[in-house]
């Protein structure tokens, strides 16, 4: 069915939320491809052989890896004596 000018639209109509659009599909796909697998276990395996050898390049790959794995402070102001890390820090 074909949108037609004055109608509201369909309920359930359009895209889902939290889908991907097929641009977003292609390029996953093409990055494995290339790697031959998922980049993130791609970065795993790195930091894991360079741990010793390169600390500083460790380090960034495991921040970088951290990003997935847990969320991240807030970047607005909470209050001119209050940190957007406040609750972080006390552990709630």
């Amino acid at each position: 069915m074909t949108f037609q000018l004055g109608q509201s639209k369909p309920v359930n109509s359009g895209r889902r939320k939290g889908s991907i659009n097929k641009s977003t599909i292609k390029v996953q796909r093409r990055v494995q491809a290339i790697l031959g697998a998922d980049p993130l276990d791609e970065l795993t395996t790195l930091a894991q052989e360079i741990a010793t050898s390169d600390p500083k390049l460790h380090f960034l790959i495991l921040k970088e890896l951290s990003r997935y794995c847990h969320s991240h402070c807030s970047v607005k102001s909470t209050g001119p004596d209050e940190s957007p890390c406040e609750d972080l820090r006390s552990g709630k």
